[in-house]
């Protein structure tokens, strides 16, 4: 992503963390760990050119589930559901970084739908996470690379990965964004570990980007 993109990120994601800091009495100076980079969106797709996108929830993968009797409804049904495809960056208190590659599907609001897809180590491909639809606008992360749990259970500094939804921001170009995560986007780890909740923050921002809420949408383009 080209630098004014990645400056407006960080300034965002560094208003934010002060404020979850400073609710808790923990923030004591400007040096913020910020420990995820959006690196680039790779584009999108739709599931009918990637039916295979894992944990897809079974109403979307049997045209019978789907009420699509006619086999060319349920290839317009797939067609209407987006996949994003997205590389990011996760930093631990060593500045070290674990390069991974997602890929997500924003779901159906009529089939009240959360989102589902999996992250991978984008170089190995090594699966890190699975991506789960488990409730209407609800969003499971569960981790399963036990290298990558262990790495990131032990982090000696306070990162707030996980933001309350009920912040109310300083800056009112943010507050949009504030409101936009607490109605249409619940996020829920698995076992509240603190790589999962570093993916839910990956998440969470390439919603908030692709709204437009942060990031002029014409700068994506």
């Amino acid at each position: 992503m080209n630098e004014e993109i990645t400056e407006k990120i960080t300034e965002f994601l560094k208003d934010v963390f002060k404020k979850a800091l400073k609710d808790q009495g923990k923030l004591n100076n400007n040096d913020i760990l910020i420990p995820v980079r959006l690196v680039s969106f790779l584009g999108n797709c739709t599931m009918a050119e990637y039916p295979d996108i894992p944990n897809t929830p079974i109403h979307h993968t049997d045209d019978d589930e789907d009420g699509c009797s006619d086999p060319a409804d349920f290839l317009e049904h797939l067609t209407s559901l987006e996949c994003e495809w997205v590389d990011f960056d996760i930093i631990d208190t060593n500045h070290q970084s674990l390069p991974l590659r997602m890929v997500f599907n924003w779901g159906d609001g009529d089939c009240n739908d959360g989102f589902w897809g999996a992250v991978w180590e984008r170089n190995t491909e090594e699966l890190i996470a699975n991506i789960l639809s488990t409730g209407d606008c609800e969003t499971t992360i569960r981790a399963v690379s036990k290298q990558y749990i262990d790495r990131y259970q032990s982090q000696e500094t306070l990162i707030p990965v996980d933001l309350a939804y009920e912040l109310e921001f300083d800056n009112p170009e943010l507050a949009s964004t504030s409101e936009m995560w607490h109605t249409s986007f619940f996020v829920v780890y698995a076992n509240e570990l603190e790589i999962e909740k570093l993916i839910g923050l990956a998440l969470r921002l390439c919603l908030a980007i692709n709204f437009g809420s942060v990031i002029d949408e014409n700068l994506m383009r």
